[in-house]
């Protein structure tokens, strides 16, 4: 045991006196001070790594759910108009089938009128032969014809008042449909006026991308947004500049595919 003491007693002198050398502490302390620089820089970057991923799944989710949402309005717009479509082919149907009914109302009612100037000519015939046909025939037979006659025109009343609520209810309908577009189109065109068009060029995407980058992410409308409030103060502020001239006056294309877009 006392050997053990004793080992141990001239190794921790022996590291006193390595330690009384002189720059041997500070280079300790400097070696420290480094190995905690690179902790913390190592801890650094695995935070930023993390939040890279995190705005990437952000950004991810986000264009997903644009991507959801442009689908969805297509699948409802699709719907609407194979909604409508159907509606339009059903009323025409209908229609067409009332038309029918109106025409073949008319048709009998016609033919009634026949019958009765056939036997009017009919009794004159007899009566020139000294034949004559019976009061009360000539009673039932008009009795019979005014029932027939009475019914089949409150069929066609019945049948020309549907008509006409089918045309009413197809002119009001077109003229929704019209004003609605119209309404649509002046919206889209003065949306085109102050945001440009919204069917992107694949050329154009990449540009398209970034200008409409700040609608979903705060860190791309801070930054697009000193690009240009740095061009709106005086030279003299800090971080202040005039307007780059290549705004006022473009510059030569820098590669092939700047060169397309100017193209378009």
């Amino acid at each position: 045991l006392m050997k053990e003491i004793k080992s141990s007693q001239e190794t921790v002198k022996a590291l006193c006196e390595e330690l009384s050398k002189e720059n041997v502490l500070a280079d300790l302390k400097g070696y420290a001070r480094k190995q905690n620089k690179k902790r913390e820089r190592c801890r650094r970057q695995v935070a930023q790594r993390k939040r890279e991923k995190e705005e990437a799944e952000e950004h991810a989710a986000q264009q997903e759910a644009r991507i959801n949402a442009y689908r969805q309005r297509i699948l409802d717009k699709a719907l609407q108009e194979k909604q409508e479509a159907e509606m339009r082919e059903e009323v025409d149907s209908v229609l067409s089938e009332i038309r029918f009914k109106i025409s073949r109302t008319r048709e009998y009612l016609e033919k009634l009128s026949a019958l009765e100037q056939l036997r009017d000519a009919r009794k004159d015939s007899y009566r020139r032969k000294g034949l004559y046909v019976a009061p009360e025939a000539d009673e039932r037979f008009t009795t019979e014809m005014a029932s027939v006659r009475s019914l089949l025109e409150s069929q066609l009343v019945s049948y020309q008042k549907e008509e006409t609520a089918l045309k009413v209810m197809l002119e009001s309908e077109q003229k929704e449909q019209y004003q609605t577009k119209k309404i649509q189109l002046k919206q889209d065109t003065i949306l085109e006026c102050l945001f440009g068009s919204q069917d992107v060029d694949h050329i154009l995407y990449p540009f398209y991308t970034y200008f409409c980058s700040p609608m979903t992410s705060i860190e791309a409308f801070m930054s697009n947004r000193e690009a240009w409030d740095r061009c709106i103060v005086p030279q003299s502020y800090p971080q202040g500049e005039s307007v780059p001239v290549q705004w006022v006056k473009p510059e030569q294309p820098s590669s092939q595919m700047w060169a397309e877009y100017c193209s378009h």
